[in-house]
C-alpha cells in the first residue's frame, strides 16, 4: 500500500477529477517553507512544513499573543470563520476543537515538544497548481492563531502534512 501526503482536506477525488500531481517546492536552507496562495484574491503564504498535527493554521491580523514576525502580510479573515454547528467543526472536536461560543469553532493544538497553537477555524480559497497546468481553487479549513506556546520556527505558520493510504 503506498502513502500519499495530503495537504489538509484536499482529498483523492480532487486529485483523480484533474487527474495530475500537485509540487510543493521546498525553500531554504536549515529551515524550510512551502509557498502556498491562500484567500480571495490568493495571496502568497509561506508555511513550515510538518506532520506535528492535521490541521493547517497561519498567523492573522487578529491580536495575537507571543506571536511573531511573520516575512509576508498578515492573514486578513472576511467573514469565513466555521460555525459550531458546521460538521468540520464537529469532526475536529476529537481533536482539539471546543465551543465555546456558536459563532466560532476554537482549535488547540499540542505538540510533542510542549509548544501549542491555539485560534479559530476558517474556511477559505487555497489555489493549486497542478503539474498539468490546470488550477483547483477548494475551499479549505485552517486555523487562525490567536496564542502561541514555546513555539520557535522560521515562518510561525504551519503546512500540516498528513499521510493517508490511498
Amino acid at each position: 500500500m503506498s502513502m500519499l501526503p495530503v495537504l489538509a482536506q484536499v482529498t483523492l477525488l480532487m486529485l483523480n477529477r484533474v487527474g495530475s500531481s500537485i509540487l510543493f517546492p521546498l525553500h531554504g536552507n536549515v529551515f524550510y517553507n512551502v509557498t502556498l496562495n491562500i484567500g480571495q484574491p490568493s495571496k502568497p503564504y509561506f508555511l513550515d512544513p510538518d506532520t506535528g498535527s492535521d490541521l493547517t493554521w497561519l498567523q492573522c491580523d487578529a491580536p495575537c499573543v507571543q506571536c511573531t514576525e511573520t516575512p509576508h502580510p498578515l492573514y486578513r479573515p472576511s467573514k469565513n470563520l466555521v460555525p459550531c454547528k458546521d460538521p468540520l467543526c464537529k469532526s475536529l472536536l476529537l481533536h482539539g476543537c471546543k465551543c465555546e461560543t456558536t459563532e466560532q469553532c476554537e482549535y488547540e493544538v499540542q505538540y510533542a515538544d510542549g509548544g501549542s497553537s491555539f485560534g479559530v477555524l476558517v474556511k477559505d480559497a487555497f489555489s493549486f497548481n497542478f503539474i498539468n497546468g490546470e488550477q483547483l481553487k477548494p475551499r479549505l479549513a485552517l486555523g487562525l492563531v490567536t496564542l502561541l506556546i514555546s513555539i520557535t520556527f522560521t515562518n510561525s505558520q504551519f503546512l500540516e502534512i498528513v499521510f493517508k493510504p490511498i
